[in-house]
């Protein structure tokens, strides 16, 4: 971009300097009385080709503040985009340990139902939140990974299993959207990260065909 400002702005330096150096007779010139109207003739046509350079330059300089605009403007979008992602994956970390917490809460303890049903609820949140370009797909894909490990472990919690919270999650959300997009990976035997990320893209690009239809 600066390459291009520079080149323009020689370009108008070298037009300028000809231009100046085309307004000044070389010596021995004929007197103006003797060559007046060849000279009329020569103005008209110098006229001419400054309008025309002049076209030219005026349509340089648009491009170049266009293209510059064009990246700003760019710019300006990614680091909002950037900051907003910042601010979800805080705002969802927050909440899952703060729910977290409340499994160690003694004096106003949770019920296994409502646990499930609060950690659930919330990767329901992520999932539309990655869907609608909030969230980075590695650390959705993180998410995800984390959640199918988890299902698979036999610790209780608040006196259910995983597999136990989920069945009852499902009934709370009721959204067999999200339930077929979840059972799509948590149900395998095995899955690989690469294999997360392709169920990713899928959703993601259903998403983007559904908003632009």
């Amino acid at each position: 971009m600066k390459r291009l400002l520079l080149i323009t702005v020689i370009f108008l330096a070298a037009i300028a300097c000809e231009r100046h150096s085309a307004a000044e007779p070389p010596p021995g010139t004929p007197t103006p009385s003797a060559t007046a109207p060849a000279n009329n003739i020569e103005k008209k046509i110098d006229w001419d080709e400054w309008t025309a350079k002049g076209t030219i330059v005026l349509a340089l300089v648009s491009l170049v503040v266009g293209v510059w605009t064009a990246l700003l403007l760019r710019q300006t979008k990614r680091r909002a985009d950037e900051a907003e992602n910042v601010r979800t994956m805080a705002a969802c970390i927050a909440q899952y340990q703060e729910l977290e917490n409340k499994l160690q809460d003694t004096v106003k303890p949770m019920t296994a139902k409502r646990y499930f049903e609060q950690l659930w609820n919330l990767h329901f949140a992520e999932f539309h939140y990655f869907k609608r370009g909030f969230l980075p797909e590695d650390v959705y894909a993180l998410w995800v990974r984390v959640r199918y490990d988890d299902y698979r472990k036999p610790d209780l919690k608040l006196g259910l299993t995983e597999k136990e919270g989920w069945e009852l999650a499902k009934g709370y959300l009721r959204d067999k959207a999200f339930e077929t997009f979840v059972e799509s990976w948590l149900l395998k035997p095995d899955i690989t990260d690469f294999e997360i990320t392709q169920l990713l893209r899928a959703a993601r690009r259903s998403t983007n065909a559904a908003l632009k239809s």
